[in-house]
């Protein structure tokens, strides 16, 4: 006979509809109004619609979707946020730029300025992306395909917030992944693999 842990009752139900706007958007990173248009729309497709298995209770789409939010905006266990809403619980490498030694040639201080330029975008995007998201700061799986799913589904929310005006701006506190070593510089770990590509990538520029 199963033994159920005791889960906190109502929290969806009762307590989530009695937040503020501005409490919300902090809790779920997005405002009510975004969750509301996901919610519509990801009714409008019959499969992602829960349905009954003759089993529990199915779950109504908005509990999964703040579930979904709550759990990718945080670093809550699974366990903890299981409790939360009442329910069970059911290597990409990185090219860094050449340390400046004071020795660099032409070819790896054009390299340094190439990847500079394009860097910038790229780490405002990351970090809008996991300010927002903060589970992506650490995702918490030995299993690729659903880390992979994860950010696919970080990447899809974030882009709706973006395209409803739902801003970023007040998370980007939040956030710092950037390490930096005595001197001032971006830690790089050494790797010949990757090293070798930089090389070949900097030789074509």
């Amino acid at each position: 006979i199963r033994e159920d842990r005791p889960k906190i009752e109502g929290y969806t139900e009762a307590v989530v509809p009695q937040y503020f706007l501005d409490d919300f958007k902090r809790f779920f990173r997005l405002t009510r109004s975004t969750f509301e248009i996901i919610v519509t729309n990801i009714s409008q497709y019959p499969d992602l619609r829960p349905s009954w298995t003759g089993g529990r209770e199915a779950i109504p789409i908005e509990k999964q979707l703040l579930v979904v939010l709550w759990y990718i905006s945080g670093q809550e266990t699974l366990n903890r946020i299981g409790d939360r809403f009442g329910i069970t619980q059911a290597s990409i490498w990185l090219l860094t730029p050449y340390r400046d030694n004071g020795h660099l040639s032409r070819q790896q201080r054009h390299f340094n300025t190439c990847l500079s330029t394009t860097r910038v975008v790229v780490e405002r995007s990351f970090a809008a992306l996991k300010g927002r998201f903060r589970r992506l700061q650490y995702i918490d799986t030995q299993a690729v395909r659903t880390a992979v799913d994860m950010i696919l589904v970080c990447c899809i929310l974030h882009n709706i917030c973006i395209l409803n005006a739902d801003e970023v701006d007040d998370f980007f506190d939040e956030v710092n992944d950037h390490v930096f070593d005595e001197d001032g510089q971006i830690l790089m770990a050494y790797n010949i693999d990757a090293n070798r590509k930089r090389d070949h990538i900097a030789h074509n520029l």
